[in-house]
């Protein structure tokens, strides 16, 4: 496979789990504020970070039936799109085409 097409797999990998990611913060924190009775947008920083309120928020949920939303997931899809896009520049500039051919115009001079 060439750098250059795996690049553009990890590429789509990475961006499918951020919106992934992205889906299951906002179903999760949606789920427990019909739960608690709290309206509004989900805490942001829960997106990212699981420290503070949100580790305790991520505990207490099950109780609730709920699956905890874990960043881990966001993490790692960014850091496959990250790794891709480097892949796919790296891919562009070289050339895969097989073994590298040395042509001489004159002999070594020994």
């Amino acid at each position: 496979m060439k750098i250059g097409t795996l690049g553009a797999l990890a590429t789509a990998l990475g961006i499918t789990g951020t919106v992934g990611a992205f889906i299951w913060w906002y179903a999760f924190y949606d789920e427990i504020g019909k739960i608690v009775g709290v309206r509004g947008r989900p805490p942001l920083e829960c997106l990212y970070s699981s420290s503070g309120p949100c580790g305790l928020v991520a505990g207490v949920s099950s109780f609730a039936g709920v699956t905890p939303y874990n960043p881990m997931l966001l993490w790692v899809a960014v850091a496959a799109t990250v790794f891709g896009v480097i892949l796919m520049v790296v891919g562009r500039d070289s050339d895969d085409s097989g073994p590298v051919k040395i042509s001489r115009t004159e002999d070594p001079p020994f």
